[in-house]
């Protein structure tokens, strides 16, 4: 099946990708969250046909001032627990962090960004649809 394997080439990239980059502004897309030093936000994006992996869940953190601090993302499909948990990063003000990973198509999905040793924060519209 060429047109799958063309595709998922393109996708896989994206599974687990995490960057830190200096400076930049957020995506415009997603839904976030204002966490008080930061915003958070989350995006889901239909990226395939139905029985092929289907979705592009993305998350990112755009902190804009304080002490750098290690967060990891968190998000849950609604029919396909469990919680699936990014690995731990630093952040420092004026940074963006991102996590992508691709999923087979579940209907909702509910998020946040937990600070190591701190709170968890949810994003303000739980869940996505």
């Amino acid at each position: 099946m060429p047109g799958i394997t063309a595709r998922l080439a393109a996708v896989l990239p994206l599974v687990v990708a995490a960057t830190a980059v200096a400076g930049g502004t957020a995506a415009a897309d997603g839904h976030c969250t204002d966490i008080g030093n930061g915003t958070v936000c989350m995006s889901v994006d239909d990226t395939g046909e139905p029985g092929e992996p289907t979705e592009v869940v993305s998350m990112w953190y755009e902190k804009h001032f304080g002490d750098p601090a290690t967060v990891r993302f968190f998000y849950q499909p609604r029919n396909f627990p469990p919680e699936v948990r990014s690995d731990w990063r630093t952040i420092a003000a004026g940074e963006v962090t991102s996590w992508r990973e691709l999923r087979t198509g579940s209907d909702c999905y509910g998020g946040g960004l937990e600070v190591q040793g701190g709170p968890e924060f949810y994003l303000d519209k739980y869940p996505i649809c």
